[in-house]
């Protein structure tokens, strides 16, 4: 099928050319209908023009359904532009003495008229021979804008938005009573929730409207709406919200923090986001003797001494003891550091308070929990190989007997559909061998996750280590599992502690010099172990992984 004929000398003969433009192709033909020219495109043309450049030689301007304009030179492009719509005839002409205007027309009736190139220049360049160069005078300059550069770049202080929207979060210290709980709560499987109320506020003078507010709960807890969008916002009054939390399933959360995040248009239309984070409290009274359980879950209790001032907290689930002990050090530091800070002032002796933990920490724990994790995860790697195989091996079965069919005179099947159909059989069971892999992973996952929490606070009060010890330490030793990809937390934690190794933590400059290989899955379990413990190691010994290697 041919989009357009033309007749033109193409190919610079003296005797004019038959030019076609196919759907993909271009054909060029002598007067006598002998093929001269033939040249496949890769992409759709639309519509196609002639134009003379010199004498005999003419060029070929293609439009392509893109909206391209492809200018060729017998076979060669020559130049090439994008227009903002998709032609169905395009002219070169000559309009007030301008020559090489392109016109085009679109199936909307549209005209166009444009050209290609740049404009040419109506001034012509005055070279001056210059003076000798000052190199003083421009050492001076250099340096002057340097420290120009320097105070513009120098830290300040950041800049608070006179207008921005105020979140503020009432988290209740009980869990809300039965008779308050809906009833489709009450007869399915979640039994225990907490009302969280968030109050809005916008700190302009104008008054907010549609206030997009996301909601991220910690794993474990479900919320009754994770998107809800507050349709007015005023600087007055707090629009407040209600979210509710509700207990699924069972185990150990690896977080006990809820993430708000509210998305909005300011006044002045720009684009903004607020976000604020809430930790959910343990509900519980003072007592000598006070016990935790987990919603279907492990138990988890608290023995207090009554004069050395220690506690003491068991269960049998080494990860479940994470968020009370992490709850217990809050509040005990609460107590002791603001509420009694009035009284020792007056007392006139200021006495240091200190959470410090006497025992080894408890690697053999962490070991198992990796253990576990790793395998899940080759067990996975494992499923999704051998379902691939067996997609693979459909796919073959189904090409021969597609062969089969097509065949004029088809022989014998040879069992191909009894093979096809136990293929299937294989896929739909791995499939589903592979949905319950994937839950074990995550079930694994948080166990890790919570006892990394666990390990974490025991080397801190263990070692000593100041508040940035411990931030560097956990953006190494992460207590967030990401098993997404091909690379899990056990690369990205071996390439962690090769990281510290090799710099914060490094003894010689043999250590610093150690080449960091690229993220892989083939992590080496019992490597890991070794780098873990080498790292508490130097850690317990006094050693800083805030400041910058030496």
């Amino acid at each position: 099928m041919a989009w357009d004929i033309q007749i033109s000398s193409f190919t610079g003969s003296e005797e004019s050319d038959i030019v076609l433009l196919g759907e993909h192709t271009l054909v060029v033909l002598n007067s006598q209908g002998q093929l001269c020219l033939q040249k496949r495109f890769d992409y759709q043309p639309v519509a196609f023009t002639m134009y003379n450049v010199s004498g005999n030689r003419n060029n070929l301007l293609v439009a392509a359904a893109t909206g391209q304009m492809m200018v060729y030179s017998h076979k060669r492009v020559v130049w090439a532009a994008k227009g903002d719509t998709c032609p169905v005839a395009v002219k070169v002409a000559t309009f007030a003495g301008l020559q090489g205007l392109i016109l085009t027309l679109d199936d909307a009736g549209k005209l166009v008229l444009s050209y290609m190139g740049t404009d040419p220049p109506m001034q012509s360049v005055d070279v001056r021979h210059s003076a000798e160069v000052d190199f003083a005078a421009l050492d001076s300059e250099y340096r002057e804008v340097a420290g120009h550069i320097q105070a513009l770049g120098a830290p300040s202080e950041a800049v608070v938005p006179q207008e921005q929207l105020l979140i503020t979060a009432q988290v209740p210290s009980l869990l809300d009573r039965s008779e308050d709980l809906p009833q489709d709560m009450l007869s399915g499987s979640a039994f225990s929730a907490v009302t969280v109320h968030l109050y809005l506020r916008h700190s302009g003078a104008a008054s907010l409207t549609d206030v997009t507010l996301s909601l991220d709960a910690p794993p474990g807890l479900h919320l009754d709406q994770d998107c809800i969008t507050v349709p007015h916002v005023s600087s007055t009054d707090s629009s407040a919200v209600i979210v509710r939390l509700q207990g699924r399933g069972s185990g150990v959360p690896s977080d006990n923090t809820l993430t708000a995040v509210a998305t909005y248009t300011s006044s002045s239309g720009e684009p903004r986001t607020t976000s604020t984070k809430m930790d959910l409290q343990q509900p519980g009274q003072y007592a000598n003797v006070m016990s935790f359980k987990y919603m279907r879950g492990p138990v988890v209790t608290i023995l207090v001494s009554k004069s050395a001032g220690r506690y003491r907290i068991q269960s049998d689930s080494f990860e479940a003891m994470w968020l009370i002990v992490q709850e217990l050090c809050q509040r005990l530091r609460h107590f002791f550091i603001t509420a009694e800070s009035s009284e020792q002032e007056r007392a006139g002796s200021q006495e240091d308070f200190a959470i410090t933990f006497k025992e080894a920490v408890p690697l053999e724990e962490l070991w198992a929990s990796i253990e576990k994790h790793w395998q899940a995860r080759q067990a996975v790697a494992a499923s999704q190989a051998a379902l691939s195989d067996r997609a693979q091996q459909q796919r073959a079965v189904q090409k021969r007997l597609l062969m089969r069919f097509k065949d004029r005179q088809p022989g014998s099947l040879a069992h191909l559909e009894l093979l096809l159909a136990e293929t299937f059989d294989q896929l739909i069971d791995l499939g589903s061998q592979q949905e319950q892999q994937q839950v074990e992973v995550e079930t694994a996952g948080s166990q890790l996750a919570a006892t990394v929490q666990l390990i974490l606070q025991l080397v801190r009060y263990s070692f000593g280590m100041s508040l940035e010890d411990v931030n560097v330490l956990t953006a190494h030793l992460s207590p967030q599992i990401s098993d997404g990809g091909s690379v899990g937390w056990e690369e990205l934690t071996e390439a962690g502690m090769t990281h510290l190794l090799a710099g914060q933590l490094a003894r010689n400059q043999h250590e610093r010099s150690v080449q960091t290989v690229p993220l892989a899955q083939a992590c080496d379990v019992p490597k890991l172990k070794k780098h873990i413990s080498i790292v508490l190691e130097r850690l317990s010994q006094g050693a800083s992984i805030s400041a910058l290697p030496g």
